[in-house]
């Protein structure tokens, strides 16, 4: 502006000045530059993964769990796992105590090898009564031969006897032969009479003896009979063992397969009763469990790659594989509802399960733990894949037929 100079009283003409940019300014200025530069560099990479990859956030990690209870009842003798342990399939779990059991394991025992010594002494003694009645009735048979034999023979003497009577009483009543020789062949023949007799006793002696032979022959088919119900016995008394034996392996409870201790149920000293839980365990590999709109179906199939992050930890990421798709949807699952009006603005879509398998063979997860999914779109060569990783593509292959989740997450 003009001002007036005290000495000349003339009006001097001054240049305004320029004010330089504040630092404040400066500063918005690259921060605006710096967070519009983090942005794309953020955005774009965010942007092109959402473009080729389906992001599920209602997604959670699964497994099998298995609660193992007694067959029979009883008391806790120990313990022999914790929670969080991995144990190997066959591993002892817990003990109940079984001197009882093993007592009644020896009576059975006893029983069973009292039944079979039983058994066998009958077998034997069978064998040897049937060698002996044989022996018996071959005997009694020589003696029936025998005994016929002579029975012949003296009946043979007999008539010749008889037939020598007759002539010398026809010729002792002409007189031609003395009354001596009639009393003589007389007596001869009287005494062949009574050998005859004694033959004939001996005979039907003979055959007694050998109808005595084979009725006790016979008699054993009785025995042998009994020989059924023995064995009967015997199988009785094994099946008595079978069940002691498998009430003594019922108070050792083993892993059924390998996995991790997730609860003991019981403590020592508590009591056992026939289908109550006992030890928890969760067996076999993890999977994730999650669940797509049913419009995203068309760009998901076996075989997908799928990154999954965990919200516990958003760090830590696994790789997995897409394994199976399910069948029904949720809307078929849970209890029907009811529909929504012609005018409503917004429809619900269906949303169907995935079943994701976990390329890690041991990952450290927790089962329930809320985790993040990107499945590729498209598909994928099953050579490339096979190249990539063998197990995880054959696994994939051969999983049309794995079962698939049957409930909808609750995460």
């Amino acid at each position: 502006m003009n001002q007036p100079t005290p000495e000349s009283g003339t009006t001097i003409l001054q240049a305004p000045k320029r004010s330089k940019p504040p630092l404040v300014r400066i500063t918005v200025i690259a921060i605006v530059l710096l967070l519009t530069i983090a942005g794309f560099a953020v955005g774009v990479p965010w942007a092109r993964y959402r473009c080729n990859n389906i992001v599920l956030r209602e997604a959670s990690v699964r497994g099998v769990v298995t609660k193992i209870g007694a067959r029979i009842e009883g008391r806790i003798k120990s313990v022999e796992v914790e929670p969080g342990q991995r144990v190997m399939k066959g591993q002892v779990l817990l003990r109940m105590e079984d001197t009882h059991l093993e007592a009644a394991l020896k009576r059975a025992r006893g029983d069973l090898q009292s039944a079979t010594l039983e058994l066998e002494n009958e077998k034997l003694s069978i064998t040897q009564s049937r060698r002996r009645l044989g022996l018996e009735i071959a005997r009694s048979q020589a003696g029936v031969k025998k005994a016929t034999s002579e029975v012949a023979a003296q009946q043979s003497i007999l008539n010749r006897f008889e037939k020598q009577y007759e002539m010398i009483s026809s010729l002792v009543k002409t007189g031609a032969v003395a009354v001596a020789d009639l009393y003589k062949i007389t007596g001869d023949r009287d005494k062949t009479l009574a050998y005859v007799s004694a033959a004939v006793a001996m005979l039907e002696a003979a055959e007694v003896n050998h109808d005595n032979a084979v009725n006790e022959l016979e008699g054993l088919q009785i025995r042998e009979n009994r020989l059924g119900v023995m064995e009967a016995q015997v199988t009785v008394a094994r099946a008595k063992v079978s069940m002691a034996e498998s009430d003594m392996e019922s108070a050792v409870l083993t892993a059924p397969e390998d996995g991790r201790v997730l609860e003991c149920i019981v403590n020592v000293g508590g009591s056992a009763k026939v289908g109550e839980p006992m030890i928890s365990l969760w067996i076999g590999k993890a999977w994730v469990e999650a669940w797509a709109d049913e419009r995203d179906l068309h760009q998901i199939q076996s075989g997908n790659r799928v990154d999954i992050s965990f919200d516990a930890n958003p760090s830590r990421k696994l790789a997995g594989r897409v394994e199976s798709i399910g069948l029904v949807t949720d809307k078929q699952i849970q209890p029907v509802s009811v529909p929504s009006t012609l005018h409503a603005f917004v429809r619900q879509n269906a949303m169907v399960p995935i079943r994701i398998a976990l390329e890690d063979e041991n990952p450290p997860v927790q089962l329930g733990l809320s985790v993040l999914v990107g499945i590729r779109k498209g598909s994928e060569n099953v050579e490339a894949v096979s190249a990539r990783n063998p197990k995880v593509a054959s696994a994939w292959i051969s999983s049309t037929n794995s079962p698939l989740p049957t409930q909808r997450s609750a995460n």
